[in-house]
């Protein structure tokens, strides 16, 4: 989503009138939004706003390709192995920070309760993940395949285009944390984490510490 909220103080009295003039509160938003971009195109300088749009470009890129993707998972857990596919997460980025703010803290517990983690899920049989699996560098709509192994502690990863990657899953929790850290804002955020995860995938060929 590239909208954002930005608050502001204004009149109460002021504000009640102008609301009664508007059929509906979205209507006055959206002239307000209108107003808004007045003024950004009246004070923020040319090159800038180049590299701005640059950047609304690349986010619509990602919000078209999360809303038309989906990821494929296995979890491993002792003995057990349970299959998925999954809308939430795209990403390394995306499982480190669902790693790190929900499965954490259920691992040892059930494999159901591992599985209620996940938002936007479908629960699939093992021969269905592996047909998914090889159909995806053919699918652009399948964005990656996941493996949990919960035993060893190692997210394996593997792109359509780059291959195959292991990741320590505690290094990926304390990535996140340092990002969260340094900034509230999502975007900066995994732009940190990448930064504190890639030089090690170049350097093991294998696990990412």
């Amino acid at each position: 989503m590239l909208e954002t909220e930005y608050e502001i103080k204004y009149n109460k009295y002021r504000l009640r009138a102008l609301r009664e003039e508007y059929d509906d509160d979205e209507a006055l938003n959206r002239d307000i939004a209108k107003k808004i971009d007045d003024i950004y195109f009246k004070v923020v300088p040319p090159d800038v706003r180049v590299a701005v749009e640059a950047d609304v470009d690349q986010a619509r890129e990602q919000e078209w390709f999360e809303k038309n993707t989906f990821s494929i998972i296995c979890l491993s857990d002792e003995d057990d192995e349970r299959f998925l596919t999954c809308r939430s997460i795209h990403s390394v980025f995306d499982a480190a920070v669902l790693y790190t703010d929900r499965l954490e803290g259920v691992v040892g517990l059930p494999i159901e309760s591992i599985i209620e983690c996940f938002e936007d899920q479908t629960l699939i049989d093992e021969s269905t993940y592996g047909a998914l699996a090889r159909a995806m560098p053919n699918d652009e709509h399948i964005a990656e395949n996941f493996r949990f192994d919960f035993d060893g502690g190692i997210l394996s990863v593997t792109d359509p285009d780059e291959g195959t990657s292991q990741y320590l899953l505690s290094s990926l929790a304390s990535n996140i944390k340092k990002a969260r850290q340094q900034t509230s804002w999502e975007d900066d955020q995994r732009e940190i984490f990448y930064d504190l995860v890639n030089p090690y995938m170049e350097e093991t060929k294998g696990i990412v510490l």
